[in-house]
């Protein structure tokens, strides 16, 4: 694919590299040569995806959230001094950022639907991208899922990987500030723990901390 020139290509440059926008062409041209009655896009983790407004063929792009990074303000009482990744934050850092938010919400808006899996997801994506999405809540498999020990229980449930990102850490602060007397108890259900902030430690030292 000969490259574009000019500021058309800058813009795309300064979002991502040249080589992830050509393979995303490519991509597109693979699907419609496949003349499919619909494609099913899920954003890879390079953020390499079909340029969806370049296909004939109708899509439907799940969405499990925008990349936070691009979209979400880190400021405020909720956010993780340690959640901050090393930056350049001169102005080609910013401008890349700006680039990199318009190149992701042009190609939500490009999509026949934007599905999300949440009520959450889809406040997130309309913010985020100016589109109503549908939410299409993910199945699940009743055999191998099913109340355990904790049933009957009452109390608070934190469910997601040992991940910053997923917020356990929120939890304990928010319940932190319940009285003691009428606090509910938490469980906090998870699996895997990100080698980076080795957030399983992370927990526990907060619950002592705030005597969750």
């Amino acid at each position: 694919v000969a490259p574009a020139t000019g500021l058309r290509w800058t813009r795309y440059a300064l979002a991502y590299p040249w080589p992830v926008i050509t393979a995303a062409r490519r991509i597109a041209r693979a699907i419609d040569a496949g003349r499919f009655d619909v494609a099913l896009i899920h954003p890879h983790e390079t953020r390499i995806f079909p340029e969806i407004g370049r296909l004939r063929t109708p899509t439907a792009l799940c969405v499990q959230e925008p990349t936070r990074d691009f979209f979400e303000r880190k400021a405020g009482p909720w956010f993780r001094a340690d959640l901050a990744a090393p930056r350049d934050d001169g102005v080609f850092f910013h401008m890349k950022r700006a680039r990199q938010r318009a190149y992701e919400a042009r190609l939500a808006r490009a999509a026949g639907v934007v599905l999300v899996n949440s009520r959450f997801s889809a406040e997130c994506a309309a913010r985020a991208f100016g589109v109503l999405p549908v939410v299409n809540t993910l199945g699940v498999d009743v055999e191998g899922f099913r109340p355990g020990a904790l049933r009957g229980r009452s109390g608070v449930m934190s469910v997601g990987t040992l991940s910053p990102l997923k917020g356990h850490w929120t939890v304990l602060r928010a319940l932190a500030r319940i009285p003691r007397a009428i606090r509910p108890s938490l469980d906090v259900v998870a699996f895997g723990d990100d080698p980076q902030f080795r957030e399983e430690t992370f927990l526990k030292n907060e619950a002592r901390s705030l005597a969750v």
